[in-house]
């Protein structure tokens, strides 16, 4: 009998909030595969997220040598492989996030996340320290829609 062994470390934690979130379903919801791939585009964020909470900072070419030493059946799915991870899925998959919008796409995956978390909205903080506004601005009088520009200065002087 031959036993082989792998390591999850903290992957296994990161994929399974991964999944325990629904990520994938909101991925799947509003980035549909659209062709006869093996990975959705789901399966292909969570292996970046994998890769990049892997402390790798692998390029996108070195994905798959990346997961050839992890267990990727458990991690990302049955029937997915390493060489299923390569920089063509990857770029494609970035492509299509960047269609849909990427903050809109992150700010929906939130969204179920705050969901699923049982904690109070109210404990929430937003740094306004940073808050720049830059550039040349329509005149509000011509422009009712546009946002009204006042002088101030930073909080910390």
């Amino acid at each position: 009998m031959e036993i082989t062994t792998t390591t999850l470390s903290h992957l296994g934690l990161v994929c399974g909030t991964f999944d325990e979130l629904g990520i994938a379903n909101i991925i799947d919801a509003n980035i549909p595969k659209s062709r006869n791939h093996n990975l959705s585009h789901s399966t292909v964020m969570k292996a970046m997220c994998a890769n990049g909470l892997g402390f790798n900072e692998s390029r996108l070419y070195l994905y798959s040598k990346y997961f050839e030493n992890l267990p990727t059946k458990r991690l990302l799915g049955k029937g997915i492989l390493p060489e299923h991870i390569n920089d063509d899925v990857l770029g494609r998959t970035l492509d299509k996030i960047y269609e849909h919008g990427c903050t809109e796409l992150f700010n929906k995956i939130v969204l179920k996340a705050m969901k699923n978390v049982p904690f109070d909205k109210h404990i929430l903080h937003n740094d306004t320290t940073s808050f720049s506004l830059y550039g040349n601005y329509k005149n509000r009088d011509t422009d009712l829609n546009s946002i009204e520009i006042t002088y101030g200065h930073p909080k910390d002087n």
